[in-house]
């Protein structure tokens, strides 16, 4: 199991299907900040084994990012939330954060053309402002993993070539 996680314009997509073509995984995507987005996370968390060779395009984190930016919080309470974070450590994906400089994933969200309908409807509602939260939300995060759990990547967009990444899911697989 492979979580790749970051704000828009980091280039998750583009790392998600790398990875598919590498490894041959499934890519889901992320149903967004829908009522299903916790079975749909249980529904994986619970059963890790079926879907260890899947490649999630966002999974957890981005509900805790983005949620309290667009809805003044997440759609959990503190239970669920620890309920799924302590599923999310004994699945022991590999998960990655997308990471690269704000102001070019700004340019990049706001000219190009998104693949669904929700990546359109979720950029409407950000405001420049707002995606600096975002960005400076999913660094904070990263950081705070990076001391909990062990298989955990950072990639960094515009400084890094994706075959360090390959490499590294691939020692991890």
């Amino acid at each position: 199991m492979i979580i790749v996680e970051g704000a828009d314009g980091m280039g998750k997509t583009q790392l998600c299907r790398r990875l598919s073509e590498e490894f041959k995984g499934e890519v889901l995507h992320s149903p967004g900040p829908t009522i299903d987005l916790s079975n749909w996370i249980m529904q994986y968390l619970t059963a890790p084994r079926g879907y260890s060779n899947s490649i999630f395009d966002r999974f957890f984190f981005s509900e805790l990012i983005y949620g309290p930016v667009l809805r003044d919080g997440v759609m959990w309470d503190n239970e669920t939330r620890s309920f799924m974070m302590g599923h999310l450590l004994a699945a022991s994906p590999m998960i990655i954060f997308c990471m690269r400089s704000p102001d070019k994933a700004w340019d990049y969200v706001i000219n190009s053309e998104h693949e669904t309908k929700h990546e359109h409807d979720l950029i409407q509602q950000i405001e420049e402002q707002n995606f600096r939260a975002i960005c400076e939300s999913y660094i904070t995060y990263s950081m705070a993993l990076a001391t909990l759990y062990p298989y955990h990547l950072v990639y960094d967009f515009d400084h890094l070539h994706e075959d360090v990444i390959v490499e590294h899911v691939a020692n991890y697989l």
